[in-house]
């Protein structure tokens, strides 16, 4: 199904879903769970929801919010009579604490009605009885807050809202793959979908998200992984690859950690549990095998090769337990020398390119003494004269120092954060 179709089919899905929803929440109050009225609301709810799925539906996620409603990410479009019905829908379940549904296409019956039973006694009670941990392929969960849509003139809350739903995917995904399930991976991909959309204009906003950690604790496999898929987006951006390959790349990287496995075999056997990479499988597979065969020195192609690249700096950068992370610039510099094993150099040279002389996040120290993070790149000028914002109390950034209009000032050390006693987890 293309891109258009199946906007058109979510579109419809959702006026659905959400006119039954209030359908039900209204007659919920005056009938029981065994009325002729509410047997076939629920009838038409269920036909609904099978239905999406045998069109080819991966997932329904329904989210409401104050005044605007979505269904997969994309905004329901609706008329005056919906609008009031919606309104009135989300203020109802909001007041459960429910601002987001989530069904899976495992989905039965039986789990439909032991929610709906649930959800009439919290209406006749106006207490909470519906269960925190679902029904089953039922997900509930807590009103997101703003939409995406009430952000797209706030490229910054935008960047953060789409790394904060990155981050919470992509946690899910290894969580329950950890449990031997195979969730869709639909969720990622929209997201990464963002992810791509975005640094195409803002790609610092989301290079200095994905550098933003404790330095005292360490990093997890969640934030790890998706700070390498932001540098694969940016990487293959800055190369020019079409946007096929950029979600590729990326996603590649996100599902080059499933396994923990060296070996390029190994490394992949997890991908074929998921049935729904469809045409990108053949590539996906590839590349997280050359990811592999690339980091042990072996023959692999470009995309293998740009992907250990990113991987390779950020395992530099992040450190282990018995070695030290390195500044950006060193790991950068190390990688371009060739001592760095399993690194192609050729596409280090190109990746440090893209980064710039000084990466953002790196903490620098000026011929004043101060020390500070480098927070971004010039418009114009030299990217070796970045904007450097500068520590103050408690680790916190501070005052901005634009080197290229203070010809003055001058970097003249690289130190870790660690060293610099910088949390950017604190703003």
């Amino acid at each position: 199904m293309n891109h258009d179709a199946a906007s058109r089919r979510d579109q419809a899905a959702g006026v659905e879903l959400l006119t039954l929803f209030h359908g039900l929440t209204r007659a919920l109050t005056l009938y029981e769970i065994n009325n002729d009225a509410i047997v076939r609301l629920i009838d038409s709810l269920w036909s609904t929801i099978e239905g999406y799925f045998k069109a080819g539906g991966d997932e329904l996620r329904l989210q409401l919010l104050e005044d605007e409603t979505f269904l997969n990410g994309q905004l329901i479009r609706v008329d005056a009579q919906l609008y009031e019905r919606i309104t009135s829908l989300s203020k109802t379940l909001d007041g459960f604490g429910v601002g987001e549904i989530r069904i899976e296409s495992s989905v039965e019956k039986a789990q439909c009605k032991r929610m709906l039973e649930d959800l009439s006694k919290s209406l006749r009670s106006q207490q909470n009885r519906l269960n925190p941990d679902g029904y089953g392929a039922i997900g509930l969960a807590k009103r997101s807050g703003r939409s995406m849509a009430a952000l797209r003139f706030e490229p910054d809350k935008l960047a953060i809202w789409t790394y904060a739903s990155l981050l919470d995917v992509v946690d899910q995904l290894f969580t329950k793959h950890a449990a031997n399930e195979s969730p869709t991976l639909l969720p990622v991909k929209r997201i990464l979908q963002l992810v791509i959309d975005g640094m195409a204009a803002h790609s610092g906003i989301y290079q200095m998200l994905s550098s933003i950690r404790d330095p005292r604790l360490p990093l997890s496999k969640t934030r790890l992984r998706v700070g390498m898929a932001i540098d694969a987006v940016g990487f293959g951006v800055f190369v020019g690859l079409p946007h096929s390959d950029l979600m590729s790349l990326s996603l590649a990287g996100l599902l080059a950690g499933l396994s923990d496995s060296d070996d390029p075999d190994a490394a992949i056997a997890p991908l074929f549990r998921y049935g729904g990479l469809g045409d990108a499988a053949m590539s996906l597979v590839l590349t997280v095998h050359d990811l592999r065969s690339s980091r042990k020195g072996e023959k692999a192609g470009v995309p293998g090769r740009m992907l250990s690249v990113v991987e390779a700096f950020h395992e530099l950068t992040v450190g282990t337990e018995t070695q030290e992370p390195l500044a950006p610039p060193d790991a950068l510099s190390g990688m371009v020398a060739g001592k760095i094993p399993g690194v192609d150099t050729a596409a280090a040279r190109v990746f440090a390119a893209y980064k710039g002389k000084y990466p953002l996040g790196t903490a620098v120290k000026l011929g004043s003494g101060a020390v500070g993070v480098v927070v971004a790149h010039p418009m114009e000028g030299p990217r070796e004269r970045p904007i450097v914002a500068l520590i103050g109390p408690s680790g916190r950034l501070g005052q901005r120092v634009d080197l290229h209009r203070q010809p003055n000032v001058q970097i003249t050390e690289i130190v870790s954060t660690k060293q610099a006693g910088v949390d950017l987890t604190q703003g």
